[in-house]
């Protein structure tokens, strides 16, 4: 096939000191690195030479997958990433660069080729020294220069904000260089989608693209514009929803096995802390997690959410204490499922089984049959009820004894009621 794009360089730009989401070039993706799913998906555009540019920190942990993938590897200045961009150019002596970031697995190659087609027919009509498409999801996009510009533009300017972003100390400077912003066609234009890896929610995204396309695997082919934009449109990818169940000590494996049967069903997560009290944790959380088309290893959450990493938090707790209520508040709309205690004053939703009477808090909105029944249930045959006994020992929370009482003796029933 004839080679096109000569003097191209694709050079993506990697470190391993991020700060919102550390290390997350090298997080596992479908069992691959981030970095391997942006370098694969790159190696799509005909190019001359194919490179990553990083800092010296970064270099020895990035070099395996950088020759695994058979790019090139150059270091430069950690902040000065326009430093980094013309030591590569000025060792290379490329025409043109095509420039992504690494923190972009899900990036539309097929805009990139396009792009660098549209380049080259602007520049045969007057000179041009920048361009990229508007509109694409962040984190599907990239953008094209001429190497000689950016070198020129480089002694230049000295403005940090320049200097860390390499593109705006080309068209932050209009009078001395021509930049072209165009409207990016249709298959491409999905500007309200994010589709970057930035923050812990972002993962928790890209995870779950990565399940519902390729079954939590890296595919042999880069996705498609048409199956990122199909995967990031569904709402089990773009709304995550957390599961918090009961894992202490004395309150069974109901809550547990609940929360982590309805992740399976919906897509979602289920919190399951290192420190759990409910000895029996680990091995239930094994068995859906051996269960064909089960659960998988990146449903399992073992750290507390940071603020908006789940769209929703459901808990299914019995009980929880202030604190903890108070924490989950913070971070997410909450929707407590059969919620006992005193604090549901902090949650958004509330869904009972048993439904409060004489309560001061809101009545259920949604009837909650969607909950899973009790698998081991008692049978009895048919009989029929002439007395009713309506007694409550301990503790009646939901005040329930007097209004049966007064139910069942409107109802015709003798009853005879113990009060607590």
């Amino acid at each position: 096939m004839k080679k096109t794009n000569a003097g191209l360089a694709v050079i993506i730009q990697c470190r391993t000191s991020s700060t919102r989401l550390p290390g997350k070039a090298l997080k596992l993706l479908g069992g691959k690195p981030v970095l391997e799913w942006t370098l694969n998906s790159m190696r799509k555009v005909c190019a001359d030479r194919y490179i990553v540019a990083t800092d010296e920190a970064s270099y020895d942990e990035l070099l395996p997958v950088v020759q695994r993938c058979g790019w090139e590897l150059f270091a430069g200045p950690l902040e000065d990433v326009l430093e980094r961009y013309c030591i590569v150019i000025r060792s290379i002596k490329c025409r043109t660069v095509l420039r992504a970031t690494a923190d972009n697995p899900f990036l539309f190659y097929e805009a990139a080729e396009l792009l660098c087609t549209e380049f080259e027919k602007q520049s045969e009509i007057s000179k041009c020294d920048y361009m990229t498409w508007t509109g694409l999801p962040h984190g599907s996009g990239v953008e094209i220069f001429r190497a000689d510009s950016l070198l020129e533009a480089a002694a230049a300017t000295t403005d940090p904000y320049d200097r860390e972003h390499v593109g705006p100390a080309l068209y932050n400077h209009k009078n001395k260089f021509t930049s072209l912003f165009f409207k990016a066609p249709s298959r491409f234009y999905f500007p309200e989608y994010r589709t970057t890896i930035d923050t812990p929610s972002d993962f928790r995204r890209a995870l779950a693209v990565v399940n519902r396309l390729s079954g939590g695997k890296m595919p042999s082919e880069p996705y498609t514009t048409e199956q990122i934009v199909s995967a990031v449109k569904d709402p089990s990818v773009h709304d995550t929803v957390l599961f918090v169940p009961s894992v202490k000590k004395g309150c069974g494996t109901g809550h547990l096995r609940r929360c982590l049967k309805a992740a399976v069903d919906s897509g979602g997560f289920v919190y399951v802390p290192k420190d759990a009290g409910l000895e029996e944790t680990e091995q239930v959380v094994s068995e859906y997690l051996s269960l064909e088309d089960g659960l998988k290893d990146y449903q399992i959450v073992r750290t507390f959410p940071e603020p908006n990493e789940f769209s929703l938090i459901v808990t299914d707790l019995f009980s929880m204490d202030k604190p903890l209520a108070e924490k989950l508040h913070e971070v997410s709309v909450v929707a407590a499922i059969d919620e006992g205690s005193a604090f549901t004053s902090w949650c958004d939703y509330l869904l009972d089984i048993i439904p409060s009477d004489n309560e001061n808090r809101a009545a259920n909105l949604s009837l909650p049959a969607f909950i899973e029944k009790t698998v081991n249930r008692r049978t009895v045959g048919t009989f029929t009820v002439s007395k009713v006994l309506v007694t409550f020992g301990g503790e009646d929370p939901a005040n329930l004894t007097v209004p049966a009482a007064r139910y069942f003796a409107g109802a015709g029933y003798s009853v005879t009621a113990i009060l607590p």
